[in-house]
């Protein structure tokens, strides 16, 4: 029987990030619970290409790879940094 596999997605760009911390502790105890493999990507980790590429096949190798983990993933734990605006 395979393993569960979770991957948790931080929405931020910048590190360190509270919102990193958070995403990790929630990925950690649900492993922990679940017994699944688990692993952090930050949006920060595709680099600059992210925001131009239209189709997967913009990225590069490394940012492809990430996103087939993320699609590989059976369980998601997303959470995005959230900025005061007046």
């Amino acid at each position: 029987m395979r393993s569960l596999k979770l991957v948790g997605l931080s929405g931020n760009i910048t590190a360190p990030s509270k919102t990193r911390a958070l995403v990790q502790t929630a990925v950690t105890l649900a492993a922990d619970r679940l017994g699944a493999g688990a692993e952090v990507i930050e949006v920060g980790d595709f680099g600059d290409q992210l925001g131009r590429a239209r189709r997967l096949t913009d990225l590069d190798a490394k940012g492809q790879a990430l996103v087939a983990r993320i699609v590989d993933a059976d369980a998601l734990i997303v959470a995005t940094p959230i900025y005061k605006a007046s």
